[in-house]
């Protein structure tokens, strides 16, 4: 009796531990949200207080990584490749990024920036934040590409660990 609680006890955490390496897969995927979401806020607040009708652009961005953010907290109860509202979010931003940078060095970087010092220091500094956006964006994008092809270093890790333990995919 003892022994088949002590390999099921033992069994739980290697499943326990393979769903948290499969959730792991996702972890700059997770940051680089929540880096995008508190950075919009942020951006919208100082729009708010600065009583700009241009707050209603982050806003959007707000409310379009929503369904994103929902999609990677599933992550954890299911195991998934393949996570659509994630890729539209970053194509999204970094649209809407390549189209703020003609906007940054013309008089419509009042408007979106109207905290920010309306001189060239600003406007590079701005650049430099929406680029900067733009080449993590495309990271992330590369990055679940890799992921939802099992091209990832993750899945190399989880395969070899579940062979150590005599665990196949199916065991999820």
């Amino acid at each position: 009796m003892q022994d088949t609680v002590k390999r099921k006890i033992e069994l739980e955490k290697k499943q326990l531990s393979l769903k948290n390496m499969y959730f792991n897969r996702y972890l700059i995927v997770r940051y680089l949200t929540a880096f995008f979401f508190f950075m919009n806020m942020q951006w919208m607040i100082l729009l708010l207080s600065a009583k700009s009708l241009g707050s209603s652009l982050p806003m959007i961005l707000i409310l379009a990584i929503l369904p994103a953010v929902g999609e990677q907290v599933k992550l954890y109860r299911k195991h998934q490749t393949n996570v659509p509202w994630t890729k539209w979010y970053f194509l999204f931003q970094s649209v809407f990024n390549l189209l703020v940078i003609p906007v940054l060095f013309t008089s419509g970087f009042t408007f979106l920036y109207p905290f920010m010092a309306n001189n060239n220091g600003g406007q590079l500094f701005v650049f430099i934040l929406v680029v900067s956006g733009i080449f993590a964006s495309a990271f992330i994008q590369y990055r679940l590409k890799k992921i939802s092809l099992n091209q990832d270093q993750q899945d190399i890790r989880i395969k070899q660990y579940e062979k150590g333990c005599y665990l196949g995919r199916e065991n999820n």
